[in-house]
């Protein structure tokens, strides 16, 4: 009765392995609201059974700490995932109240009163939980099912707790778009499509006021970010699921603006894993609000309708301001038809684009291709979180360090940590690497080497630097059929069991995008003095880190 497809291991949370069939909750629901919107009986006396085999699997007990909860799969409940995803009650409670303020008309008073049921107990799993306004798409979802459960059972505080929520989000992103998910091709689409949906089945003034702010600032990140010669969405990215516009973001977006955009196919090798690739589905918001929401706001349109770049720029946006004064800032470049972000403080975590570059290239069938330039931190060929980047992007040029980072799982910031904080590996490395139909590596000698395809490319002048006592190396490869690297090999050898925590390093590197046939600039250097360690490359150029970098918890 529910959806099933293969599952795709992430590392955590589930313990599924790849290609094992699976039934999941939140796809079926939206399964089920498909089901609902085609409106006929056998539609939705399906829909129906769908909602009615998925609430069942909801933890119903109270005092329990996945209370309001669902399971990712029905084969594998609540007790056996690893940990259990609280987010699962405010994805599912979207989708249960989504089909009671749309189509409950339409369903059985039994399916509606279970539905409700549900979908309260999702709503004060939420409102136990009191998730910040930092985490933007689930503050939005948790707003979401808040306000909607709160008029639909005529309780004030959850109207009031969803209000005050979505204030807090919009207050902590003020008119800059402060969002701690930053410039993500996956949960800004999945914000908007959850605001699109609160529009549609919440009343409150207030709340739809600020849902319709928090909708432009959106918009004006995605805008600006946007690059039209290659028709991608421009790098950093606080996370994504891959490296290439996703065709179901490109077709969110193509709707909205009212043009059509292009989706690179088929989909990159680095495409993600997570379901919420896919993208969420749902019925357009016009059908059932009183006020529907403007998908692109006026004025901002404007942006994806050029095929031609609008000339070379390049913009900062301080994306979070940390108690400690520190402030996560990330820098964008477009070129002509190319274009380079960087975030000047991240780590290797899979979902994270550090450093992101695109330009036109030509496939082997000689069509239209986008090279994709990406900075990576690996353990034994896997992305790897406990490596973190300081990075200073000037125009098409980046100074970058790396260091340990602590308190990470292998795979995940904060999941998955390893018993004392020791990892196993053989092999550690930094790695910059180029897609593209065409690509080519080549070693330029002294540390420095150039990654190109079509008419640019990207220049990695290494620094001699150590790691945990070691001096690390440099080297070119071609990784997979399309796919080229340069790799700062940080420890290869036997295998070992250790901690970020006592390690010290001094790492540092720079990248610069260039026309194929520019000339390659001076080398960089490490500069020391009172204050510490200077990564300097020309006039007006460094970056400092301490001498000797030792670990230091994530910023993210």
């Amino acid at each position: 009765m529910l959806v099933g497809e293969r599952a795709k291991s992430l590392g955590y949370h589930s313990s599924h392995a790849d290609g094992t069939w699976v039934h999941q909750t939140r796809e079926s629901l939206d399964y089920a609201l498909a089901l609902l919107d085609g409106g006929s009986a056998n539609e939705i006396a399906r829909a129906e059974h769908i909602i009615r085999a998925v609430v069942e699997l909801q933890d119903v007990e109270p005092t329990s700490p996945t209370f309001g909860v669902w399971p990712w799969t029905l084969e594998e409940p609540l007790a056996e995932m690893d940990p259990p995803d609280l987010n699962w009650a405010d994805f599912c409670g979207a989708r249960l109240v989504h089909a009671l303020a749309c189509f409950g008309d339409a369903m059985t008073d039994e399916t509606c009163r279970l539905t409700t049921t549900a979908a309260r107990h999702a709503a004060w799993a939420i409102f136990r939980r009191n998730t910040g306004p930092d985490y933007t798409n689930i503050a939005i979802l948790g707003a979401l099912v808040t306000l909607a459960v709160g008029e639909l059972v005529d309780d004030p505080l959850l109207v009031r707790f969803g209000r005050d929520r979505l204030r807090a989000v919009r207050d902590l992103a003020g008119p800059e778009g402060r969002f701690a998910e930053f410039n993500s091709p996956t949960y800004t689409v999945v914000a908007l499509v959850e605001l699109d949906r609160l529009c549609a089945v919440v009343h409150d003034d207030q709340a739809l006021a600020l849902a319709r702010e928090l909708h432009r600032v959106l918009w004006q990140m995605i805008a600006e970010h946007f690059h039209p010669p290659t028709q991608q969405w421009a790098g950093p990215h606080s996370r994504a699921y891959s490296d290439l516009l996703e065709p179901w973001i490109a077709s969110y977006l193509s709707g909205a603006v009212g043009i059509p955009l292009r989706a690179v196919m088929p989909r990159d090798r680095n495409a993600g894993s997570e379901s919420d690739a896919k993208g969420p589905w749902f019925v357009p918001p016009e059908r059932y609000s009183t006020a529907p929401v403007v998908a692109c706001p006026n004025g901002l349109r404007e942006r994806f309708l050029s095929a031609q770049s609008d000339g070379e720029r390049c913009f900062r946006r301080v994306y979070q301001a940390h108690p400690d004064g520190e402030q996560t800032v990330g820098t964008t470049w477009f070129g002509e038809d190319a274009c380079l972000g960087s975030v000047n403080h991240s780590f290797g975590w899979v979902q994270r684009r550090s450093l992101l570059g695109y330009w036109p290239t030509r496939t082997r069938d000689a069509s239209e291709g986008v090279a994709v330039l990406r900075l990576r931190a690996l353990k034994d060929g896997a992305d790897f979180s406990a490596v973190r980047f300081r990075m200073n992007q000037q125009g098409r040029r980046v100074l970058a360090t790396a260091g340990p980072a602590i308190g990470t799982g292998d795979h995940h910031p904060i999941l998955g940590q390893p018993e004392g904080g020791r990892f196993a590996f053989r092999e550690l490395a930094v790695r910059l690497e180029l897609t593209a139909a065409d690509a080519m590596v080549e070693d330029l000698g002294c540390d420095r080497f150039a990654l190109q395809a079509g008419c640019w490319k990207a220049v990695l002048h290494g620094v001699p630097g150590v790691w945990d006592g070691r001096p690390i190396h440099y080297g070119a490869s071609v990784v997979a059929d399309g796919t080229v690297a340069i790799d700062l090999i940080l420890y290869k050898g036997e295998p070992q069991c250790s901690s970020m925590a006592s390690v010290l390093a001094e790492v540092g590197w720079t990248i610069e995008v260039l026309h194929a046939d520019e000339a390659v600039s001076p080398a960089p250097r490490w500069e020391r003095d009172s204050d510490g360690l200077k990564l300097t490359w020309g006039v007006g150029s460094t970056l400092a880190v301490p001498a000797l970098t030792a670990a230091e918890p994530l910023r993210w």
